[in-house]
Order: structure tokens, then sequence, then C-alpha cells
């Protein structure tokens, strides 16, 4: 029965309108695919089988109290409506006090779409496609963004060592090429502070300076790093979205982030919110990085990276929303 559902999944409610709500005596698709864009359930208009009536959004308790997941579901029903869907919410608190006056709200607004007497959006009938993500009503510590795959940031662990080891050009050559397959890829500032942070010395003063510029050249010579700006990049090694909560202050800072995880994050939250505006987007990237506030530099670090993708058509722009 209708009062013993528990809570609010989209498979709950597709299961109670195929079988006695309002969706009885239509057609019912799940996870319906439109463009990069899903929708948890889409109802077949009766009159016209080439096309949806309208599609219905099903969210759990957490995403009914985040903040953010309701700015990103504002986000995201504006780019459903622009590509001609109707969109109707369920949420799971109305639900679950009582599903069979949610059930009479969505039936009296499909027969206002149907009678002409709401906004109606000609939705083109998309084909149901296979959705691999779920989204799921669980929020965590450290990402909001769950549809976003971020991997927590590992810093090398070594052995305490001597400092004399480090003016031994192969034995340093051998060392920063380990820290960069942990790290990879690493501003050269953090390479030397892990390397400090194993001897134990302070600072690096010249003739360290020296001994580093050395094993980096020799390493570039061997062809197994290469160096972009001030960073260092292991060959054929994978560039992954990363956070650094964790990390201490000091290596806690966006100019040690490279613009290609930068790029990485700004992608993923453009592409999770269904499109965002400019001034968005900084906030948005910085925090999956791992960045609990945003300062003026980052913020232009991360716009740098935003029109430098916008100039190689990675992300394009319609009106003021980037996509």
């Amino acid at each position: 029965m209708l009062e013993n559902i528990p809570y609010l999944r989209g498979k709950r409610v597709y299961c109670v309108l195929k079988g006695n709500g309002p969706g009885s005596g239509l057609g019912v698709h799940k996870q319906v695919g439109c463009s990069d864009f899903y929708i948890d359930l889409a109802i077949i208009h009766p009159d016209d089988p080439g096309r949806y009536l309208l599609g219905i959004e099903c969210d759990g308790a957490a995403y009914h109290s985040a903040r953010s997941a309701k700015d990103r579901d504002r986000l995201r029903q504006a780019a459903l409506e622009r590509k001609g869907w109707n969109i109707y919410r369920i949420w799971s608190t109305d639900w679950f006090r009582s599903p069979n006056t949610e059930l009479s709200k969505l039936e009296q607004y499909m027969d206002k779409l149907l009678n002409g007497d709401a906004s109606v959006n000609e939705t083109d009938k998309q084909k149901p496609v296979s959705i691999t993500i779920e989204r799921e009503d669980i929020f965590t510590e450290n990402n909001e963004d769950n549809n976003i795959s971020v991997e927590p940031y590992i810093m090398y662990r070594g052995r305490e060592i001597n400092d004399e080891l480090i003016y031994q050009p192969a034995f340093l050559s051998r060392l920063l090429f380990d820290i960069i397959k942990v790290e990879n890829p690493v501003h050269k500032d953090e390479l030397i502070r892990r390397v400090l942070g194993l001897t134990g010395l302070g600072r690096a003063g010249s003739r360290i300076q020296n001994a580093f510029e050395a094993a980096i050249s020799s390493n570039l010579r061997r062809g197994i790093l290469e160096e972009r700006g001030s960073f260092l990049y292991g060959k054929g090694l994978d560039i992954k979205l990363r956070y650094r909560n964790d990390l201490p202050s000091a290596s806690k800072k966006m100019e040690y982030v490279t613009p290609e995880e930068i790029a990485l994050a700004v992608k993923a939250v453009i592409k999770n919110n269904f499109g965002m505006q400019h001034h968005e987007i900084p906030l948005a990237a910085a925090r999956i990085l791992g960045f609990a506030r945003t300062t003026e530099d980052m913020v232009k670090i991360v716009s740098i990276v935003l029109l430098d993708l916008e100039k190689k058509e990675e992300i394009k722009k319609q009106g003021d929303t980037y996509i």
C-alpha cells in the first residue's frame, strides 16, 4: 500500500504510477536521457506518443535541506526547461506525510497541462538510456557535489634520510621521481618542501637549490618528467581531481594546483550543475578541490583557466551561462 512506502526513490514513485497512480493509464519511462542530462521519470503524452507530457524529479530528504543541492536543482531544472521539458518535483518529506495527496496534486497538474491551463513545453520524446550513476541522498563532509569523482590528495611519505644524500645527483633524481609518482603533478616549491621534510632541514639554500635543478634536469633529459611553468609532470601519469582538505596550510594554495587539474574541476562543476554562471564557478571549483574559502587571487586563477577552456571550446557559453 502507499502508506507503507517509507521514503522516496524514483523507482518507488515509478511503481506507484504504473500500478495505481495517474500514470497507470499512461506510459512511464525511468531515467530518461536528454543530452548530458537525465530525468528520474518521464510520462508520455497520451495524445501524442512521440513526446513526453512532463518529467518528474524525485528528491530525497538531504536534497530538501541542503542549500547547495537546492541551488543545483534550480539550475538543473532551468536547463531542462530550456530543452523543452515540463518539470514537476516531488519532495520526499511531502511524499512521506501523504503520498495520496501528492499523487492527487500530480494528477491535477497533468490535467492542467492537457487542458491548456498550464504552460506546456514541446518536449520531444527522448530515447530511454541506461544510466550508471544514481543520485544518492547522501552528502559527505568533504564533497557536496556527489556526482563528481574526487580523490583525496595523497602526500609522499618516505623514510627519514641523511641530508647529505640530497647532494648526490643520482639519489636526488630517484627521490624526486618517487615523489612525483605519488603526487603527480607537483609544484617545484612543494617538491622541495617534501624533500626538506624528509631531511629535517628548515630551508633550501643556494646549494640545495642547485642540487634540485641538477636532479630535475637529469630527469628531464631521461624523458621521465615534463616541465610546464613551475610544475613537474610524470611522463605518462594521469592527472586526477584531488581534494586537499587535509593538506598542511603551507601546501594548500591554489597556485600549487596545476591549470589542468583546475580545468577538470571547472568542467566537473559545470556538468554536475547543468550549467553555471561565471561568478559561481570559482567558488564551486575551489570547494571540490578542498578549499573552504575563496580569495580574490583564487578567483583570478580559476577565471583564467575558465576563459582558456572557453577559448579552446572545451566549454561553451549560452547567454550568461557556461555549459
